[in-house]
């Protein structure tokens, strides 16, 4: 399995943090303050997506091997995805702080 890795997760400052893919699991749920940057890497040879169970929050579609980036939401809360083309991913995005 792999691991969300998010320097100083838990802390209420991070204003940048990395979802990594590998092995069709995003790990433990990740901190950014809202507005906050997420890097999304895809370890995997298949794509995934990153999206949000509420719609309309984000949508990222990330190809094997590539990585993306988008901007958090902008409202304080816990925010959890799932990849749209494999329906056992599931993940955490805390948004928090600032």
């Amino acid at each position: 399995m792999t691991s969300a890795q998010a320097g100083g997760a838990g802390s209420a400052s991070v204003s940048s943090t990395t979802i990594t893919i590998a092995d069709f699991a995003y790990g433990t749920p990740v901190t950014v303050v809202p507005g906050g940057t997420v890097t999304v890497i895809n370890n995997d040879d298949v794509p995934h997506t990153v999206t949000s169970d509420g719609p309309g929050v984000f949508d990222v579609n990330i190809g094997p091997g590539d990585t993306v980036t988008f901007a958090a939401p902008t409202e304080s809360g816990s925010y959890d995805f799932h990849c749209s083309y494999h329906p056992n991913m599931h993940g955490s995005l805390v948004v928090q702080g600032q």
